[in-house]
This record gives structure tokens, sequence and C-alpha cells, in this order.
């Protein structure tokens, strides 16, 4: 009668056996971790080269615009008389923040030609002489965006019986003010002024690469905001003159 029987040399054999699988699998186990050490290394360096070309500061010029209207309770014919002899320039200028420093008229051109009676006329306020003027301004700035503490303008204005135009621009670049434009014109509205104000600037400032689109917001609501400035220049001007009579020219408007 045979009798099956396990040998000892069979049970290591099988226990021998059973190990290599295991040993198998150990080296896979550490090609996987090493996998993933590598793999999150890599995301870390990724996003750390990231973050530092999204963080480095660039050069950037921001070109924003904006218009406004409004009108004034004054008649043109007397907006007009206004702006000629009282020279507002330095209201409007300190009520947007800034100071007129300096004023030079460079030419003055009048055309009579259309108004049979110019001194009458004027002394009415219903003057239909016609005006060109040119000059320079400088102002002080106060805004930390722009590098320079004064900017020097450009300034031509042509006035007629029915309409009044005046364009500001910055002469040449002047440090990271690229370009500054503003431009008023007024028409008559019944007995109101119509007044139509525009701006358009370009200035290079230094932000963060991922912070450009956030300067373009701030530059475009400073040029926005400065153009409701100008209306309140504009508007309470007009009220402290509103009681006089007989607009005379100020002598004293210079700074």
């Amino acid at each position: 009668m045979n009798q099956r029987s396990d040998s000892p040399t069979t049970e290591v054999n099988r226990e021998s056996n059973s190990s290599k699988p295991e040993l198998r699998n150990a080296p896979r186990s550490s090609n996987r971790r090493r996998f993933w050490w590598l793999s999150a290394l890599g995301a870390v360096l990724a996003l750390a080269a990231l973050a530092w070309f999204l963080l480095s500061p660039v050069r950037h010029t921001s070109v924003v615009s904006a218009q406004r209207e409004f009108l004034i309770e004054c008649d043109f014919s007397r907006f007009r008389q206004l702006m000629v002899r009282k020279s507002p320039t330095k209201a409007i200028v300190a009520h947007g923040g800034m100071k007129l420093i300096h004023e030079t008229i460079h030419d003055v051109k009048m055309d009579a030609s259309k108004d049979d009676r110019p001194i009458l006329n004027a002394i009415r306020g219903r003057s239909k002489v016609e005006l060109k003027a040119e000059r320079t301004l400088t102002v002080e700035l106060n805004d930390p965006q722009i590098e320079t503490e004064q900017l020097t303008l450009s300034q031509i204005a042509n006035i007629d019986a029915d309409k009044l135009a005046v364009r500001t621009t910055s002469i040449g670049e002047q440090k990271n003010v690229k370009k500054y434009e503003t431009t008023l014109n007024a028409s008559s509205n019944d007995k109101q002024t119509l007044i139509r104000l525009t701006i358009d600037m370009s200035i290079e400032i230094q932000v963060p690469r991922f912070a450009t689109s956030i300067a373009d917001r701030r530059i475009q609501q400073a040029a926005e905001k400065g153009l409701v400035d100008q209306q309140g220049g504009i508007t309470q001007f007009v009220i402290d003159h509103a009681d006089e009579s007989l607009i005379l020219p100020d002598l004293k408007s210079k700074p």
C-alpha cells in the first residue's frame, strides 16, 4: 500500500516558489514610487516656473480712453464769454488734483468779420468774434503711477459764435507718459450749454506680468475719474461767476 508523503524538501521548494512573486514585485513597487516622486517634483518645478513667469515685472503700456457729456445751466453765449475772459484753466486743473504752475501764450488770432458791432456785442456778451489761441501749460502732478512730477502741455482753442473746441496734448513723451490728450467741445443746447469731454492716455508702467489687465482697469478708472473732476471744475467755475452782470477779463488769472 503506497502512501503519499510530503518531504521537507518539497515544502522548502513550495515556500521558495511562493516567495518569488514578492521578489519580482519589489522592483516594480520601487519603480512606481520613484515615478510618483519624480512626477511630484516635476509638478512643483513647473508651478515654480509658472509663478516666476507670472510674478516677474514687465514694462507694460496701458492705453485707455474715455468720454463724458453733460449739460451746464448756462446759455452758450455767456459760457463762451466766461471761457474767454476768465481763463478757467487754473480752476479746472486744480479740481482734477493738479496744479497749474506756468502758462505761456504763443499766439492769439481774432476774426471780427462776422460781427457788425464787435465792441457793443462784446459788452453785451453776444460777441461773434472768432478766436484762435495757442499756449503752453506746465502742470504739477500728484499721481504715483506717473513718474514725472510735471507735465508740459500744448493747448489750442478755437472759439466761434456757436461752438467752442479746446484740445490739450502732451508735448512728446515725458518719462512714462507716452501720450496725454484731452478735448473739450461745447455748443448751445437751447438755454443750456452741452459739453463733451474726452481723454486719451498711453502710460508705461512696471507691474507683475499677471497684473497687466488689473493695471489697465485702474488707469481706465483714473481716466474716467479725471473727466468727472473736469466736469466738477467746469460746473463750479460757472457757478462762481453766475451772479456777475458784467464779465471783465481776469487779469490775475496767471499763477
